[in-house]
């Protein structure tokens, strides 16, 4: 795929607009990985890095995906989570967004960290509440199923996949009137649009 020439920006205007951004965020060289500047938060929330400081010695010199991403980071961006340590404290997951930049000082790796430890905790606890429920789902022969407002697949126990002739381990996420055919297409839209409304509601098919 073709991608537009990207215009090079001055070393003194990025480091500007990184220092002006609330949340930690750094430059990295393209080539060699060491960091070249980092805002305020940065360093409020990881230290002050030494001068040879390098992408792999935040992310992990053992991890080759977290270094894939700083390599292959193109115009679009790419993003991976990590531990990340504030000095002194415990580490805290954090999910990094890698984005190319071409400045008048050579290629270079913008990063920027969000705080998710929270949240991966949240979906942690969340995951180890679920897993006896569908266990306990599986136990009946009723096909039930769980789907989103929109109509998406979420949960489906064992006696639900057998019915509709799909493995257990099929990938959730796909859309759930399509499973039940066309001749209950109609009925099932509008008994999900009054779900929505907060209606209960059935339909034959």
């Amino acid at each position: 795929m073709n991608q537009h020439p990207r215009e090079s920006v001055p070393a003194a205007q990025l480091q500007a607009l990184i220092d002006i951004l609330a949340g930690p965020a750094a430059c990295f060289d393209g080539s060699s990985g060491r960091i070249r500047f980092c805002n305020a938060a940065w360093r409020s929330r990881f230290g002050s890095p030494p001068p040879s400081c390098t992408g792999r010695d935040l992310f992990g010199a053992d991890d080759e995906s977290s270094i894939a991403c700083m390599r292959e980071a193109t115009g679009a961006g790419a993003s991976f989570e990590r531990l990340l340590a504030r000095p002194g404290r415990a580490p805290r997951w954090h999910r990094v967004e890698v984005q190319s930049v071409r400045g008048d000082d050579g290629d270079g790796l913008i990063c920027t960290c969000v705080d998710i430890d929270d949240l991966r905790k949240s979906a942690s606890r969340l995951e180890a509440r679920d897993v006896p429920q569908a266990g306990m789902l599986d136990l009946t022969q009723d096909c039930i199923k769980i789907i989103s407002p929109e109509g998406m697949l979420v949960m489906m126990n064992r006696a639900g996949c057998r019915a509709l002739g799909l493995p257990v381990d099929s990938p959730l996420g796909m859309e759930w009137l399509p499973l039940l055919g066309e001749r209950s297409r109609a009925a099932g839209e509008a008994a999900l649009a009054a779900a929505r409304d907060g209606v209960a509601t059935r339909f034959v098919g």
